[in-house]
């Protein structure tokens, strides 16, 4: 009976597999040590996913579901931009190391919102949703492990900004802020209370503990979004109020008893904000010697570099401001139109592979008809996903205006789209 179990719901427990472990996911011995295990992970489990199909589709001459109107439209715009690429090796692998965002990777996502739309049912979407929560509770413990140097479970030197297992600060906060919101949904409206609430606990200190000026905006803006979407339903039940109060204070003292980098990171966006805002002199990355005029911080100068140059990129001919430069090939096109400020931050000798917006990215590489489509699919997403998506989604909009989407949260963004199509 067990096995029978098994063999009909394969798909829900391959996917259950790919969705909790993906994050988990690293490597000591290749040369990324996080990305690039992750997309080969998606590549393992997406082959069994589309061959077993595929196969059933033949043997028993089940029905297809056609591809919605937006996400068809998406792949058309990424293929036309992939055919004019300037390097279409690149597009299609993705950039070395990596190999996340070619055309490859975009279609293996493609084909895994394409299985689980015509195989899962919608509270089979929401189960999977639910699993990847619970990736929070040994993500969070990794990342306060690296913060406080606890050997057994990572290192015993302590890192002034934790990462977890994606390598990066930001991607890490990034995929928090996109699950952290469902986990404090379930908090409050699940029976099991205390898991939600633990879950929710260690997956913020975790994010806190990444010091991610972006991550913390994005976390700011979904739990805005939580309170106006949700308010009526938790004001009007005294449990459902206080099972708030008690977290966010808990959020708070988290917070106020461990600012960490955060006091300089908030004070540098102050004195950036008022740079360029305020005043409009000549700004260098790093304080000269002897000097006690503040300089503009060095991410924020970094970005401002990018950005002014990503936007010459996009403007230096019809075709790339219309079908952009080809997929991943930011690294290559982007080397003429590097502003020269950027020799003055502490990435002076880095070749820039991304623009630190993914919205700018999409629009150098895949042009205005590539950025539009996008900007439409997520906008789709947001307006048919149900409410208690919605305050992720909102957060994971604004941390790509400062980086981009990685493995793990790709996956997560094409099962929501796959849930809002799925049956009942």
């Amino acid at each position: 009976m067990k096995l029978l179990n098994l063999v009909e719901n394969k798909y829900f427990y391959i996917l259950s597999v790919l969705v909790f472990f993906l994050p988990l996911t690293y490597s000591r011995s290749t040369n990324e040590l996080f990305e690039f295990p992750k997309m080969f992970f998606v590549y393992f489990a997406g082959t069994i996913l589309v061959t077993a199909f595929a196969v059933e589709v033949i043997l028993r001459s089940t029905k297809i579901k056609k591809i919605a109107f937006l996400p068809l439209v998406y792949l058309f715009t990424f293929l036309l931009s992939v055919i004019f690429s300037s390097h279409i090796y690149t597009s299609l692998w993705g950039y070395y190391t990596r190999f996340n965002d070619g055309l490859l990777s975009v279609c293996f996502f493609i084909f895994i919102y394409f299985v689980i739309k015509n195989v899962l049912s919608k509270t089979q979407t929401d189960a999977l949703l639910k699993i990847s929560v619970t990736t929070l509770i040994p993500a969070g413990i990794i990342s306060i492990a690296q913060h406080y140097g606890i050997s057994a479970l990572w290192s015993s030197t302590p890192v002034e900004r934790a990462f977890s297992t994606f390598g990066q600060p930001n991607w890490f906060a990034q995929y928090v802020v996109l699950i952290l919101p469902l986990s404090i949904y379930y908090y409050v409206f699940d029976r099991n209370s205390l898991f939600w609430f633990t879950t929710s606990v260690i997956g913020f200190a975790g994010t806190w503990f990444s010091y991610s000026l972006s991550g913390l905006l994005g976390l700011l803006i979904s739990l805005l979004i939580f309170a106006l979407l949700l308010t009526g339903k938790i004001l009007t039940d005294r449990g459902k109020f206080k099972k708030i109060v008690i977290l966010f204070t808990i959020y708070f003292l988290i917070g106020v008893l461990n600012p960490g980098l955060l006091t300089d990171r908030f004070h540098d966006l102050n004195q950036d904000i008022h740079k360029f805002f305020v005043i409009t002199p000549k700004v260098y990355a790093q304080e000269l010697s002897g000097t006690s005029e503040y300089r503009v911080s060095d991410p924020g100068f970094i970005r401002s570099g990018l950005w002014q140059g990503t936007l010459n990129l996009i403007f230096s001919s019809p075709k790339v401001f219309l079908i952009g430069t080809g997929p991943e090939t930011y690294p290559y096109e982007f080397q003429p139109f590097r502003t020269g400020d950027i020799n003055y931050s502490s990435e002076w000798n880095f070749v820039m592979n991304k623009p630190h917006n993914y919205y700018l990215e999409i629009w150098s590489e895949q042009g205005i008809l590539g950025l539009f489509t996008y900007i439409l699919l997520i906008f789709w997403l947001y307006m048919k996903t149900p409410y208690k998506y919605k305050p992720g989604l909102a957060g994971f909009y604004v941390t790509n205006i400062f980086g981009w989407p990685t493995v793990a949260t790709s996956l997560l963004f094409w099962i929501l789209l796959a849930g809002t199509e799925a049956d009942k």
